[in-house]
């Protein structure tokens, strides 16, 4: 296994060659590093464990169309890296299976259209972030997270009906990590 800490340590030795890092801004930049590699790995191991099972194409979309709506939904996060490993690796197995679970039935398409709403619509935005909003910044997020939703939906359904499924699949699972429990006062 990679010693994540070891490499980061080196690499910031290699950055900060004329000693002018405190220790502050080493550590800072460790975590950065560190974050980026753990990153990185995940995605090649996801990857490679596709393309064992021919479908290498497929977790590329599912990855991508997954990462691009997390980065801007946000999401529960695992507490653990190797939690979050295994939680990604479940929704993008969920994803492609996806075309394999709905087949070509609009009925499905349909209701999946409603259920991916309504999870967007009660539980977005969700992260650290978005939790620092006021009110009105948080509707406007909202209201943007929604019409992002539906523009990428109604792509994924004009598309390849193959595609589309798993670009659904995707974004199910990401709304699936929206959900949380309200805090009981």
């Amino acid at each position: 296994m990679i010693k994540k800490n070891k490499l980061s340590n080196k690499l910031i030795n290699v950055l900060d060659y004329d000693k002018a890092y405190s220790q502050e801004k080493k550590e800072l930049i460790g975590y950065g590093i560190e974050l980026i590699l753990d990153s990185a790995i995940k995605f090649f191991v996801y990857l490679l464990i596709r393309i064992a099972i021919d479908k290498f194409y497929e977790v590329l979309f599912a990855v991508l169309v997954f990462g691009f709506v997390r980065k801007y939904v946000g999401g529960i996060h695992a507490k653990t890296g190797t939690g979050c490993f295994i939680l990604t690796g479940i929704a993008i197995a969920m994803s492609i299976s996806a075309p394999h679970i709905m087949g070509d039935n609009m009925k499905i398409r349909i209701l999946l259209f409603l259920i991916i709403n309504t999870l967007y619509l009660v539980f977005a935005p969700y992260d650290e972030y978005f939790g620092q909003l006021d009110q009105k910044k948080y509707y406007i997020v909202k209201c943007k997270i929604m019409i992002l939703i539906n523009i990428l939906l109604l792509f994924l359904f004009s598309i390849n009906w193959y595609w589309g499924a798993i670009g659904i699949g995707a974004i199910l699972a990401e709304g699936i990590t929206l959900i949380r429990r309200r805090n009981l006062k």
